[in-house]
């Protein structure tokens, strides 16, 4: 991977963020139909893709608290989510 990818400064600005890095205070605002999960601190959001694999499937998507990779600045770099049957990583990607 080239060193100017490894780090996005802007990217990581804009990242919803963790008072308590862990992820019970962010919310998923919208599951949208191309499977990216928008997730929000209620001030700051971004959109999510599954790291591997299908993405979850159902509106009724849940963070599972504890399972949130927090940054230097508590930004959520990676978020756990579950559908109630399989759990997944997100990753942020770029809005286009």
């Amino acid at each position: 991977m080239p060193e100017e990818a490894a780090y996005d400064e802007e990217l990581q600005a804009s990242l919803p963020r963790s008072a308590t890095m862990e992820g019970d205070d962010l919310a998923i605002a919208a599951v949208r139909p191309d499977g990216l999960v928008i997730v929000t601190d209620g001030e700051r959001w971004a959109p999510y893709t599954s790291l591997q694999g299908e993405p979850l499937e159902g509106s009724d998507l849940k963070i599972v608290p504890r399972y949130v990779e927090a940054g230097a600045f508590t930004e959520a770099n990676c978020v756990s989510l579950t559908d109630g049957r399989r759990t997944a990583v997100y990753v942020p990607v770029r809005s286009a």
